[in-house]
Formats: C-alpha cells, sequence, structure tokens
C-alpha cells in the first residue's frame, strides 16, 4: 500500500487529523504495515506494548480466555479504527486482553514511543488532539446511549444498514466480518435470539444469511424503515 492511500485514509481520524501533514509523514516512517491472515494473532493478553494499531483492511477481534477455554469477545473493530492507543497514555505496559484478525487484515503498525513523544514536543497538538479525541468519545457515549434503548431486532437492523455503502440496493451481498456468534455479544444479543431474529427477517423477505457470513439485501426500503 503507497503512502499516500495511507496518508488518505488516516487524515480525518481522530488520532491523525491533528497532526500536520510534515508529522504524519513522520510518523507513517516510524510505523509500518503489516499483514495478517484469518485467525492470526496480532497480540497476545499480557505481551508488551509497543505500538498501537490503524485498520486499513479488515477487521480486529479483541477478547479475553477464560480458564475453561472459552472465549469473551470485548469489541470487534472494523477498517477505518484504531485500537490499543489508551495504552500509551496509562501506566501499563502490557496489553490487557488478545487481539485476533477475524479476516485476512492490513494494519498500520504505530510506534506508541514515538507518538507520544511527538506529542510532548508540541503543545498544541497536545491540545488539539484533546479536542479530537473528546469529541470521538462524546460520539461514543451517544451510540452508547442509542444502542441502550434499542430492542434487540433494531440494534441488528441497525449494524445492517450501517455496514450498506450509500450506493447499495435490492440484492446487495454484504460481507459480515464476524461470525454469528461474535455478532450476538457485539450487539449483546443472545445467540439464539439473533438466529431467531435472522429467520424472522428472512421469513419477512427483507434480508438472507448466507454461508460464510455474507448477507444479502432483498428490500432496502423496509430495511430502512
Amino acid at each position: 500500500m503507497r503512502e499516500l492511500e495511507i496518508l488518505a485514509q488516516i487524515e480525518n481520524h481522530h488520532l491523525f487529523a491533528p497532526l500536520n501533514a510534515e508529522q504524519r509523514k513522520s510518523l507513517l516512517a516510524n510505523s509500518r504495515v503489516q499483514q495478517y491472515q484469518e485467525d492470526a494473532l496480532i497480540f497476545n493478553k499480557n505481551e508488551a506494548t509497543s505500538a498501537f494499531f490503524f485498520i486499513l483492511e479488515g477487521a480486529v477481534r479483541l477478547y479475553f480466555s477464560a480458564p475453561d477455554g472459552k472465549e469473551k469477545t470485548v469489541r470487534i473493530f472494523e477498517k477505518g479504527s484504531s485500537f490499543a492507543e489508551a495504552l500509551m497514555f496509562m501506566a501499563r505496559d502490557s496489553y490487557p486482553a488478545n487481539a485476533m484478525a477475524v479476516m485476512p487484515s492490513k494494519l498500520l503498525v504505530v510506534n506508541s514511543h514515538f507518538y507520544r513523544k511527538m506529542i510532548s514536543q508540541h503543545a498544541d497538538l497536545a491540545v488539539a488532539l484533546l479536542a479530537k479525541c473528546c469529541e470521538h468519545i462524546h460520539l461514543l457515549s451517544q451510540q452508547i446511549e442509542m444502542l441502550s434503548v434499542l430492542d434487540a431486532r433494531s440494534r441488528f437492523v441497525q449494524y445492517i444498514r450501517q455496514q450498506l455503502p450509500v450506493n447499495a440496493g435490492d440484492g446487495y451481498r454484504l460481507y459480515i466480518p464476524m461470525p454469528k456468534k461474535d455478532l450476538a455479544q457485539y450487539l449483546a444479543i443472545r445467540p439464539e435470539t439473533l438466529s431467531r431474529l435472522i429467520r424472522q427477517l428472512e421469513n419477512e423477505e427483507i434480508l438472507q444469511w448466507q454461508q460464510q457470513n455474507y448477507v444479502v439485501v432483498q428490500s432496502l426500503a423496509r430495511l430502512q424503515e
């Protein structure tokens, strides 16, 4: 992936938007692009931290492993998202969870020490970054508040709508970057409830869940009601 393509992807993200063009190029010079296959481990819980990550392509699952071997998904991060950046500003030197690619993914691995040093040397940059982070937190709070008042069906339908590109129409085939059980956890829905909702929407000819985690939109108009 070329530098110009990466710069275009990161320029509006809250961690990179406050940086000027020269600072972004300097940051990229101290970062690397890493590719991961599906199910590839990115880092383990308690592994020493040295970087945070921006998803250029694909999706990443953060999860805990319980003593009984079961896994608990914390969150799914998709293209355009960052993760593990908060550790730069915390008194913690290891990752608190595991991270795994849920599909073939390409990540920008950003040197945390270099990023933090750059901020510490420019007070105006630190203030601008704080403002952007506050905006981002406010947006996340609004999303959490909205999800808390939606029923299970509305949460699932809204998730599908948010993944659709603006030019999607009837017959559009959407890839869901996680298995049903992880999607259920992500939406705070029981797996059996999600399966029942999918059957209902299929019976209503609104969408169809296909193999390999693809959803076909049968009626965009009814999906948006």
